[in-house]
């Protein structure tokens, strides 16, 4: 499930990730600024990705800004450590986020268990899981999906088992 605390958090085994892009430009033309003051302005993109798939799910945009001392790699730094998870920004890129997540997999019920069974048969058992993982218990159709999980579970322990 997608948490606000843990939305940044790199996991490699889940399915689901928050994706960021940084676009800068100088906030004042050159020659105008003050020497050794850097003003920086631009965009942070957030976006929700199932890594397996590539859908995207829901996407936000924060405006960024940040005038330091020092060259551009200061103001960066500056732009980043002042990003912080109780900005209302990530309230509502969680809360949309979580029900774009449901309608996708409402809308796509047939192919994701396409994908998941495709998975199993391939025998990337480990995708499988974490594909299979990444549905909301609220899904319409997560009784296959507890099936195929199942299945998925055992042929992974089989798997690792004769190696």
């Amino acid at each position: 499930a997608l948490i606000r605390q843990g939305a940044l958090a790199s996991d490699t085994s889940g399915v689901l990730q928050v994706r960021t892009h940084l676009t800068l430009n100088s906030d004042v033309p050159p020659g105008q600024a003050p020497k050794d003051i850097t003003s920086l302005r631009g965009q942070l993109y957030l976006t929700i990705v199932n890594r397996l798939d590539g859908s995207k799910y829901h996407q936000a945009t924060k405006d960024v800004h940040a005038t330091v001392p020092g060259d551009a790699v200061a103001a960066q730094l500056h732009i980043v450590r002042r990003l912080s998870i109780t900005d209302p920004l990530w309230a509502k890129f969680v809360s949309a986020g979580r029900q774009k997540i449901e309608d996708y997999y409402r809308h796509n019920a047939q192919s994701i268990i396409q994908r998941a069974e495709t998975l199993y048969k391939a025998q990337q058992y480990r995708e499988c899981v974490a594909y299979l993982r990444s549905i909301p218990i609220t899904a319409d159709f997560y009784s296959q999906v507890k099936t195929l999980h199942t299945l998925c579970n055992k042929a992974l322990q089989s798997q690792e088992q004769e190696q």
